[in-house]
């Protein structure tokens, strides 16, 4: 069976708060006293209000229960992470037994998918790394073994592994991995 399906990033504490109060993006917008397009970047988070009048931050708390600043912490203003497309779309072949065995778990479908993706694209970018990094790197980020116990599985010292290690990470920050890496977040 083929199923699409299609993420999307919204802020939560907004979002939650709309719901909460059965609005839509519009009215959301019109009670803060700003534009659906600009409301529209803070829920998407596209963007974040700058400049709020007192008003605008006592309807923000009213709305949220939050501040300007817990609900766009220095995270979320970054540059790079506004930057980062915050929708995805997916279609993919899915088991029915797969499928029925997440109605059972209580996950919905895209969770499922969303893993299965995940680890496929770490996999694939892992396996450009040799075997050495990459069994290092599982040893260390897996399974969260110490330079020292992965030193012995393999039996060189804690500093060799550091090194096959610390290469293996310069590998995968290298732009071409790093992108696809990002994506994932």
């Amino acid at each position: 069976m083929r199923i699409g399906v299609d993420i999307k990033l919204k802020h939560p504490d907004l979002w939650e708060a709309l719901l909460r109060r059965g609005w839509t993006q519009a009215e959301g917008a019109r009670y803060l006293g700003v534009g659906p397009y600009t409301f529209g970047l803070w829920l998407n988070l596209r963007w974040y209000p700058r400049r709020l009048s007192d008003e605008q931050v006592a309807a923000l708390m009213e709305l949220t229960g939050k501040t300007p600043e817990d609900l766009w912490p220095d995270a979320i203003r970054d540059p790079f992470f506004l930057a980062i497309p915050k929708r995805k779309k997916t279609f993919t072949e899915i088991d029915l037994r797969r499928l029925a065995g997440a109605c059972e778990a209580k996950k919905l479908p895209f969770e499922i998918l969303e893993q299965g993706e995940r680890k496929r694209v770490i996999d694939e970018v892992l396996q450009q790394l040799s075997s050495r990094q990459r069994a290092v790197i599982r040893a260390r980020f897996y399974e969260g073994l110490s330079l020292k116990e992965v030193g012995e599985r393999f039996g060189v010292t804690g500093e060799n592994i550091r090194r096959i290690e610390t290469q293996a990470l310069n590998r995968l920050r290298h732009p071409c991995r790093a992108k696809t890496l990002r994506e994932l977040l």
